[in-house]
């Protein structure tokens, strides 16, 4: 029998060694006992310690690699030559109870330790960078797991995973090491894993890593973590809740599929990415708060429905300050009742709510701008809808098949784009949508708006529409009612083709030009009202036997005898009936300073319509804006009681524009009479004036250049119309301003007084055909309201209009002539701020920051007003 002492002989010398160190703390180390205190072992019982290696006989090698272990002991430590350790190489190793692996292993091959049943604990080594798939399956007996390694890069490299199934005591790991990542399928059907603790150094969670994890129930992702993999926890059905750290910005396809019982998540706010079917099968959560305001993409490389089957989530909180909702980003979220958009948003992309068939309301943020192709199809629960005014484009069927949805408003001022996708229009298969309201400041219907909306009866347009477009309203076979505003220009090819149930319909004066087929198809249009005798029915060679309209022995033309319709309807065999036009004689023309900036016409009218009150000249301007002067609002001109004075106002930078009027006199059956369009401008009086110089005298010369220039550098500044200047017809000396120096040597009017907690901030112009001056200022009294305060000026109450955190009154309707004019306002019964149009002028020439085109403008006023005084 060998007596083994090494172990003890060696502590006892450390002892020495130490207490030879110091005299102070010295003491006598009785050698002797130390080593009769040694036990003795017997070599059968036992060979080896815990620190030395197995024969390596007990191994067949491949180099430094362990390919198979061929022993029967309990206890293994592995030579230090040991490099790699083989596939299946201790498989079903049942008498095996512990391994120490040294740590220059860096691999452990597939299914390694696979089946040993007594194993208790396991280190993987610091070197170690791959575990094959199944390398600890059916482990039962293994509790405690410590992976030191800081270089792991591949598990499960052969298959799925799967390394820990069937350790069903393993509940939980220790990562010691500064790994940088969490592999693929590292703990992949680790059923019996119930938490861990992944170390601050990862940085990223691969694909698959604890994808089936049955009973983790905690998991601490640090905040370092950026990127969650694809299925990286799909499937762990005890998962309650997670926090997901604030840097993350990537959550892969399927991560968190499967976790039936998630009830509560938060999406940090730098998440950009979300895979499909990211939280698809969480039957449990109910609670989503998405922080992000950032996120780009969802359900890429997939179709999107991140959370399908997500039965209980009724409601999603959009906190962060999105600019556009991705893609698929709710598509087939069919439990989805209510959602807030955040007012950021200028995009929702394609079928970002598709198949949201909860979806009750919804309310589109004031900033979108665009709204894709699918954005909310099927949403089969929405009743209503608005699209608000900046919206510029909707893709097709972007409201498809919503089924309830009865009642649509758009806003939109500048609407451009309409998708079309074969026969899919934004609002086709809505079954239940009747009726459209257009309330915004639209010029255009983009073209194929409306096409194969089947079942909308009714569309309520703008009066500033000025262009339907090709193909508008094409086949919506219910419309029976549509009113074409006055303004309209233009209707485009197959505008209104295969519109069945219309049965008349009115085009107004201003249409210029009917595109081919606007009409096509209309099989119950039986009366078409041309306003405009002179309308160009566009025809082209190609399609000569396409008509405008659907049943040409059906439909009826009315029109002016000598017109461009009644020649149409002849050459087509079309019944024509002969329309009556109001007895009107244009007389002239004057421009007005006095009051306003205006356009006066002199009509000569019959006594009859004289006497009809509810005659009225309309005005369009270029802008398509629409005025309606009524003759209760003219005057008489000279001794003749026939001739009345219609004035058309505009702003100063207005001039140049060409101005349609047109004399409108209702009938006592409904139907009007209509005088022929009169197109004339400010520009063009004054240029009439100038021609025939010699017939007016020096001072009407002299305002009608003041005028000019005033309306010219009015463009200049608001960049309006350039091409046109209202001067241009000016020789370049008298362009020129030559009265600034006069403007400055003038004194000043101005005086602020900062009374009863009410404080001065500035004052502006506002510049229409009449000139308005706001007065803004602050309320420094915390304890008072605005409403405790009263404005005056020249005896008129002035309302006082909040903006942002000031406050501003207008002393409006100043005339040319009022320039000069000292206005003062006063509060509650105190002058506050004394000033006239001269003094802004002044200050805004005198300013270092104003630039030169406001500089020119305000000289150009005073020499105005100057002038007109």
């Amino acid at each position: 029998m060998k007596k083994k002492v090494v172990a003890a002989l060696l502590a006892a010398q450390m002892v020495v060694t130490l207490c030879h160190t110091s005299s102070v703390f010295a003491t006598t180390v009785d050698d002797t006992a130390t080593v009769q205190e040694v036990e003795t072992v017997d070599d059968s019982q036992e060979l080896y310690g815990a620190e030395t290696p197995t024969p390596e006989s007990d191994f067949t090698w491949d180099g430094n690699k362990i390919t198979k272990y061929n022993g029967t002991r309990e206890n293994v430590v592995l030579p230090s030559r040991t490099t790699a350790i083989g596939d299946s190489a201790f498989k079903n190793c049942t008498g095996l109870k512990s391994v120490t692996i040294p740590d220059k292993v860096t691999s452990i091959g597939r299914y390694a330790f696979q089946g040993c049943t007594g194993i208790t604990s396991i280190v993987i080594p610091s070197r170690v960078d791959t575990i094959g798939y199944g390398a600890f399956i059916d482990c039962t007996e293994l509790s405690n797991f410590e992976i030191k390694s800081s270089v792991l890069q591949h598990t499960g490299q052969y298959g799925d995973g799967n390394i820990f199934t069937g350790c069903k005591n393993l509940k939980t790991v220790k990562l010691t090491g500064k790994m940088k990542y969490i592999p693929d399928t590292m703990f992949d059907g680790a059923d019996y894993l119930e938490s861990i603790v992944i170390p601050d150094s990862v940085t990223s969670i691969k694909d698959k890593s604890f994808r089936g994890c049955k009973s983790l129930k905690q998991v601490s992702i640090p905040k370092s973590v950026t990127s969650i993999g694809e299925y990286a926890f799909k499937d762990c059905t005890a998962l309650q809740s997670i926090s997901l750290p604030e840097n993350l910005t990537t959550i892969g396809n399927w991560t968190f599929s499967g976790c039936s019982v998630l009830n509560n998540l938060v999406i940090p706010s730098r998440v950009k990415s979300i895979g499909c079917y990211a939280f698809s099968g969480c039957t449990s959560l109910s609670n989503l708060e998405i922080k992000s305001g950032i996120l780009e993409n969802t359900g890429y490389y997939g179709d999107g429905y991140l959370f399908n089957d997500c039965i209980k989530l009724k409601t999603v909180s959009l906190t962060g300050d999105l600019k556009s909702i991705p893609g698929d980003m709710f598509e087939g979220a069919e439990y989805l009742e209510t959602l807030k958009i955040p007012s950021t948003v200028t995009t929702i992309s394609k079928s970002a709510f598709s198949g949201c068939t909860s979806l009750q309301q919804i309310t589109i943020p004031e900033a979108v701008t665009s709204i894709e192709e699918n954005a909310f199809r099927n949403c089969s629960s929405l009743t209503s809808l608005v699209i608000p005014s900046k919206v510029e484009s909707i893709g097709y069927y972007a409201f498809g098949h919503c089924d309830n949805l009865c009642d649509v408003e758009i806003k939109s001022d500048n609407l451009k784009n309409i998708g079309i996708y074969g026969s899919t229009s934004i609002f086709g298969d809505c079954i239940s949508l009747e009726k459209v309201r257009m309330t915004g400041k639209l010029e255009s219907i983009p073209s194929s708006m409306f096409r194969d909306s089947q079942y909308i009866q009714s569309v309520e347009l703008p009066s500033t529409i000025k262009e339907i477009s090709s193909s508008a309203f094409e086949n919506c076979s219910s419309l029976n009612q549509i009113t074409i505003p006055e303004n309209v220009t233009a209707i485009g090819r197959d505008a209104f083709n295969g519109c069945k149930s219309l049965e008349e319909i009115t085009i107004p004066v201003n249409v210029e030009t009917l595109g081919n087929g606007a009409f096509a198809n209309c099989t119950l249009l039986e009366k078409v009202t041309v306003q405009n005798p002179d309308m160009n029915f566009h025809l082209n060679s190609y399609e000569s036997d396409y008509n405008h309209f659907g049943n040409d022995d059906f439909v009826n033309i009315i029109g002016y005898g000598d017109s461009t319709a009644k020649t149409f309807a002849d050459e087509n065999g079309i019944s024509f009936t002969e329309s009556e036009n109001a007895e009107v004689k244009f007389d002239g023309a004057s421009v007005t300073l006095a009051d306003t900036i205006g356009l006066n016409f002199y009509v000569k009218m019959t006594a009859a319509d004289v006497k009809n009150s509810k005659a009225y000249m309309k005005f369009q301007l270029a802008d398509g804006t629409v005025k309606k002067v009524s003759i209760t609002d003219t005057k008489q001109y000279s001794e003749d009681k026939n001739t009345r004075v219609f004035t058309c106002t505009m702003p100063a930078a207005e001039m140049s524009d060409i101005i349609k009027a047109q004399l409108i006199i209702p009938e006592a059956d409904g139907t009007e009479k209509a005088s022929d369009t009169i197109t004339y401008s400010v520009k063009k009086y004054c240029q009439h004036i100038l021609n025939n110089s010699d017939s007016y005298d020096a001072n009407t010369i002299a305002v009608i250049k003041k005028i000019l220039n005033y309306g010219s550098y009015s463009q200049q500044y608001f960049s309006y119309n350039m091409a046109n200047l209202a001067n241009d017809m000016l020789e370049d000396t008298e362009k020129t301003l030559t009265k600034q120096a006069d403007l400055m040597k003038a004194s000043s009017t101005f005086h602020a007084n900062n009374v009863n907690g009410i404080k001065y901030f500035g004052k502006s112009l506002i510049l229409r055909s009449k000139t308005d001056m706001r007065i803004y200022f602050e309320l420094t009294d915390s304890t008072k309201k605005i409403s405790d305060y009263t404005f005056k000026c020249d005896g008129k109450v002035l309302k006082p209009v909040q903006n942002g955190s000031k406050y501003y009154v207008d002393i409006a309707d100043i005339t040319p002539a009022e320039y000069g004019k000292v206005f003062t306002v006063t509060v509650s019964g105190k002058n506050f701020v004394s000033s006239s149009v001269y003094d802004y002028c002044r200050s805004a020439v005198s300013s270092s920051t104003t630039d030169g085109k406001l500089k020119n403008l305000s000289v150009s006023m005073y020499e105005l007003g100057t002038t007109v005084q």
